[in-house]
């Protein structure tokens, strides 16, 4: 909404507005559905990479992709969230460590490709590995029919820093937790969505975490609610959120 954002005061006259929004070419739509942005900002304590560690750059491509208004109930993937998810799992096999993290490039865009930068064990490479390819059969299982082309990929990469092990717990906790997709459908409007979440545009490097999650409703009460579960999730990142 920049353009309505930046009109000169006082230029329209009038007390009614009409919105004529649509994605499809001979249509328009009168009405808009409320959008409120929740942006997350948090500083992040780094230490080298630990002694014995290698450096990956994990990969997750391949996905359709669409609008966050538009195709959200598509449940298409979201390669934020199935990065966030891998990452969650390799934790658990081995002492992972994050590096930088990167996803999504546009706020109302379901985000199609993300990569990570972690450290891990060498001792734990054939292991990685190993796991990679499960989860890429998972992805395409789950996935089936919607976004059979996903890929899940590890290349070499470089870092000298990781995030501190506790920022590291929290951040990708809450990354995990942080709702994305239809939350409901319109009771008054069979098959229209009445609120949804998109995590769209994920950043994190240089001891800096950033994350952009829109959300909609046709109700003004439907986006603040949802955007005030947001919000109380990821203060749990305080001090520094």
């Amino acid at each position: 909404m920049g353009g309505a954002q930046g009109l000169a005061a006082g230029w329209l006259q009038g007390s009614l507005l009409i919105n004529l929004d649509t994605e499809a070419w001979g249509e328009f739509y009168l009405g808009c559905a409320t959008g409120v942005d929740v942006n997350v900002r948090h500083h992040y304590v780094s230490e080298a990479v630990p002694e014995g560690y290698c450096v990956s750059r994990l990969e997750v491509k391949g996905l359709r992709g669409g609008h966050s208004g538009v195709d959200i109930h598509l449940e298409r993937g979201n390669a934020n969230k199935l990065l966030v998810r891998l990452v969650r799992e390799l934790e658990q096999l081995t002492r992972l460590r994050v590096a930088g993290f990167q996803g999504g490039n546009a706020r109302n865009a379901l985000a199609r490709e993300a990569h990570a930068v972690v450290a891990y064990p060498v001792a734990a490479t054939a292991l990685v590995e190993s796991y990679l390819r499960q989860f890429e059969d998972v992805l395409r299982q789950e996935l089936a029919g919607v976004d059979e082309a996903v890929s899940v990929r590890m290349q070499p990469a470089v870092a000298s820093t990781v995030m501190s092990a506790a920022d590291q717990h929290a951040v990708f906790a809450a990354l995990h937790a942080a709702p994305h997709g239809v939350k409901r459908m319109s009771q008054s409007v069979l098959g229209v969505v009445e609120t949804s979440n998109n995590l769209g545009v994920v950043t994190l490097g240089d001891d800096q975490f950033f994350a952009n999650l829109m959300v909609r409703s046709l109700l003004d009460s439907g986006a603040w609610m949802l955007a005030r579960e947001i919000e109380g999730l990821f203060q749990l990142l305080k001090p520094h959120c």
